[in-house]
């Protein structure tokens, strides 16, 4: 199982994912882009 995130880990996600969106359409990003962007595990970004 995946370990909680720390509000540092929230704050990534957050950012890497506002970034995409200016990017790409909402339908056209995957959590394993956001994982592998963020530097964090899939199963985390799942959490």
């Amino acid at each position: 199982m995946a370990a909680p995130l720390n509000d540092n880990g929230k704050e990534k996600i957050l950012k890497v994912t506002a970034q995409l969106l200016q990017e790409k359409s909402f339908s056209d990003i995957s959590l394993s882009e956001i994982a592998e962007k963020t530097g964090i595990s899939k199963g985390s970004v799942y959490y």
